[in-house]
């Protein structure tokens, strides 16, 4: 079974990790 709270978590994380890299694509 998952853990819905341990799955948005990492998704939070990962979402973080996606909008930095994006920052850095435009902003570089």
């Amino acid at each position: 079974m998952f853990i819905k709270g341990d799955v948005y978590r990492h998704g939070v994380l990962v979402l973080k990790d996606v909008i930095v890299f994006i920052s850095t694509l435009h902003g570089g």
